[in-house]
């Protein structure tokens, strides 16, 4: 999987994400976007880590 399509496919999972938590839960949305935001950090980093 090249880095363009690993990039597309995160972008598409975290608009998703954000979508449903508007939709869904308004009132805790912020804590929502920013809880996917983090994770989807974490898991760029873990991708981009230099293995050992």
């Amino acid at each position: 999987m090249s880095i363009a399509t690993a990039r597309r496919i995160g972008l598409y999972l975290l608009a998703v994400g954000v979508l449903y938590c508007v939709i869904s839960f308004p009132e805790r949305s912020g804590e929502f976007t920013q809880l996917l935001a983090e994770s989807m950090s974490h898991a760029v980093d873990g991708l981009l880590a230099p293995l050992p």
